[in-house]
C-alpha cells in the first residue's frame, strides 16, 4: 500500500537517490538541508510516496506569486523510482499536491518539463495537463 506523506528530514537519502535517477545531483546532507528550509516555508511542501517504509517518489509544490498573474502551484520536482513508473504512484503524489493548492484557495497548477522527457509529457497529458507555452530558459550563475 502507498502512503503519500510529508517528507522530513529522514527522508533526504531516498530523496536524493531519487533525485539522481533524472540526473539532479544532491549529496544527503544537502538534500537534508533543502528539506528542512523547505518546511520553514508555508508557501512550499514536500510530498513522498512511502511504499512500507521505502520511498518511491516525491513531489515539490510551492506556491508563486506575481504582479501580472493571480498566484499558481508550481510542481517543482516529480520524480518515481524507475521500477515503479507506469503503476500510477506519480498520480497520487500530484494529486495530493493538487488538494494541497486547493487547500490554499488555488484552482492553478503549473509545472515545467524538459522536451526530451517525452515519458513525463504524456504522463502529465494523460492526467489533465497540456502545453500551454514553450520558452527559454536563461540562467546567469553570480559569483561572490
Amino acid at each position: 500500500m502507498i502512503d503519500i506523506r510529508e517528507a522530513t528530514e529522514l527522508d533526504a537519502e531516498s530523496i536524493a537517490s531519487l533525485s539522481r535517477e533524472l540526473g539532479y545531483e544532491a549529496s544527503v546532507d544537502e538534500t537534508r538541508q533543502r528539506i528542512a528550509s523547505l518546511h520553514s516555508r508555508a508557501e512550499q511542501c514536500v510530498f513522498v510516496a512511502d511504499d512500507d517504509g521505502v520511498v518511491v517518489g516525491w513531489c515539490h509544490v510551492a506556491v508563486v506569486n506575481s504582479l501580472v498573474h493571480d498566484p499558481f502551484v508550481e510542481i517543482r520536482g516529480l520524480v518515481v523510482t524507475e521500477s515503479k513508473r507506469g503503476g500510477g504512484i506519480g498520480r497520487l503524489l500530484v494529486e495530493k499536491g493538487e488538494q494541497w493548492t486547493r487547500a490554499r484557495g488555488i484552482d492553478d497548477v503549473r509545472l515545467r518539463s524538459n522536451v526530451v522527457r517525452d515519458g513525463a509529457r504524456h504522463f502529465y497529458e494523460s492526467i489533465g495537463y497540456r502545453v500551454t507555452k514553450t520558452s527559454n530558459l536563461f540562467q546567469k550563475t553570480l559569483s561572490s
